[in-house]
């Protein structure tokens, strides 16, 4: 009986997690927007930032959970959960380099969009090993800023961080 009600509010099961992916987000970013005031220090600023993103995680990661499955299963046909889904991560994307921006204003906009795809692949990768091994999520978030804050340093040095091609 539940689910013929809940099928009055949607037409398909594909339809039903893309709300429920939609509504997670929403709550998720309620809780992470905005983001902290830069200092001046960007490890720090960085640190306070994604200590505020694991605090979101722990209570609203169910778009992550589904997206994460959704992006990984390749059909013909695509859903339309999949598709929000992918338009959520390319905001995420978006609020990442807006917080690289602030941290590290002389970034150039190239620098800022390489910095803002690995930092959303290492909180990828970061999500799984938690779901997979638990662990204190914040801790390894330090851990892998050390690595971002590194690497955009290095962009902002002007080196190119792609290995070199062999002649």
């Amino acid at each position: 009986m539940l689910f013929r009600s809940i099928y009055w509010h949607f037409k398909s099961k594909d339809l039903l997690i893309a709300a429920v992916i939609e509504r997670s987000f929403i709550r998720f970013r309620e809780k992470l927007l905005p983001l902290p005031n830069p200092t001046g220090n960007a490890l720090n600023d960085l640190q306070k930032a994604f200590h505020k993103i694991t605090e979101a995680w722990s209570s609203d990661a169910d778009f992550l959970r589904l997206g994460t499955m959704l992006v990984l299963d390749r059909r013909e046909e695509e859903l339309t959960a999949r598709t929000g889904y992918v338009a959520i991560r390319k905001h995420a994307q978006e609020i990442f380099g807006q917080l690289w921006k602030s941290v590290m204003p002389s970034l150039s906009p190239t620098a800022v969009r390489k910095m803002a795809t690995l930092t959303m692949a290492t909180c990828d990768g970061l999500f799984v090993a938690q779901e997979v091994e638990g662990g204190d999520l914040a801790k390894l978030m330090d851990t892998a800023l050390v690595g971002l804050v590194a690497s955009a340093k290095a962009l902002q040095a002007g080196k190119d961080l792609a290995p070199k091609k062999k002649k």
